[in-house]
């Protein structure tokens, strides 16, 4: 079959216009984590890009905490984290406000010393808890701090690596009293942590749920995952994915439905 030249001209734009199209629908994402860890932020990240038509190059840089994970995030070593909103990390970095946890992460449960139980087994309301006197470890970075103030609660936040705290909480004369996780958190950290106990009836609950930090080096994924995350949100994708892998914070026994609530007021 003989073209000219202009249906050629055209077959051959069409090509390159569709290696373009193709081009631009695939994402490189760079994230913690490793096969199988860290699994939520990996499998809730890349669904919602690929259910708005992307297809995901996705590299895990490893196990990352505390500071670390930040500096990382500022330099473009990993493409977008998620973290508790704070403005101090607003003003770093990129954010992309939609809850991603369906608020699991404002429901903390409490890591204590063995021996503290009976402290807190007649809290009932927050200004019992506030008369405890008792003080909270956290990460001097975490949003937590603030909210912990703004409810006139003892906290002491510590620079560096936040998991030095397991050790000081046990060891009861380190100047911290208890350890505030996400339920979600405690579902691993539990079994890890057998020199500690948890707390059995209490559960500390804000209305601010962690949201993604793009890395300035990359802002073309905000409007991306603005989209893809909104729309996860609205299509039940979050709510089911929180549900998949985080099962066990609605059984003991951490099982947050049964637990006595106390309310936190936010900054």
């Amino acid at each position: 079959m003989r073209m000219n030249s202009r249906s050629l001209f055209l077959i051959v734009g069409g090509l390159v216009m569709t290696t373009m199209a193709t081009a631009q629908s695939t994402i490189s994402l760079k994230l913690t984590g490793v096969e199988g860890k860290n699994a939520y932020q990996q499998t809730i990240l890349v669904q919602a890009l690929e259910a708005e038509g992307y297809k995901v190059n996705l590299t895990l840089v490893g196990e990352i905490s505390g500071s670390k994970i930040e500096a990382m995030l500022s330099s473009g070593e990993i493409s977008a984290t998620i973290l508790g909103e704070t403005d101090a990390r607003s003003a770093k970095f990129l954010p992309v406000k939609v809850p991603m946890t369906n608020n699991l992460v404002g429901q903390r449960v409490l890591f204590i010393p063995k021996a503290a139980q009976k402290d807190y087994a007649g809290v009932k309301t927050l200004a019992d808890f506030r008369k405890l006197g008792k003080v909270a470890g956290m990460g001097k970075t975490w949003a937590d701090v603030g909210i912990w103030n703004a409810n006139d609660l003892k906290v002491k936040g510590i620079d560096g690596d936040w998991k030095v705290l397991y050790k000081m909480i046990e060891a009861g004369n380190r100047g911290v009293d208890y350890l505030p996780r996400g339920a979600h958190e405690m579902i691993a950290e539990l079994p890890q942590h057998p020199e500690l106990a948890l707390e059995n009836h209490l559960v500390l609950v804000y209305q601010k749920d962690q949201i993604l930090y793009v890395s300035p080096k990359e802002p073309q994924l905000v409007p991306i995952f603005e989209k893809a995350l909104k729309k996860a949100r609205t299509s039940g994708l979050i709510k089911k994915t929180v549900t998949q892998f985080y099962k066990a914070a609605f059984e003991p026994p951490i099982d947050v439905d049964s637990r006595t609530v106390i309310d936190l007021t936010l900054p």
